[in-house]
């Protein structure tokens, strides 16, 4: 799963993404590729990516009593698109595409997709 800052978290200025990886050999590749490229990344910015993405896997692994931040964004997304989905029906100009349900590995359960990048088209 691959994620940035500017969309999730509300922390634009960072201009990092990051990325949840099972496979520790890929990981390990792209902890090398990023050593290799992030030569123009400020050391704030990257310390800033750090702390936050602490938050967030230190969130995932305790209950401090708010709603988990995966659970919590992808529920604001099902909200989102539903919202979007009853707006665009009423419309006979804009269509949006339809999505199967599918399993999801991370959540563990089937899901209907919730795109973060698909707009309405004519």
């Amino acid at each position: 799963m691959l994620f940035t800052f500017s969309k999730c978290t509300g922390h634009a200025g960072s201009r990092i993404g990051w990325a949840i990886v099972k496979d520790e050999r890929i990981a390990r590749r792209m902890t090398k590729f990023i050593e290799l490229s992030s030569i123009g990344v400020s050391k704030e910015s990257q310390l800033r990516a750090a702390k936050i993405l602490e938050v967030i896997s230190d969130d995932g692994l305790q209950n401090f009593g708010f709603e988990n931040f995966f659970e919590y964004s992808h529920r604001v997304m099902a909200e989102r698109w539903e919202r979007l989905r009853e707006v665009v029906e009423s419309s006979e100009i804009f269509r949006l595409p339809e999505y199967p349900e599918d399993f999801c590995n991370f959540n563990k359960e089937l899901t209907r997709s919730c795109p973060g990048k698909n707009a309405p088209y004519v």
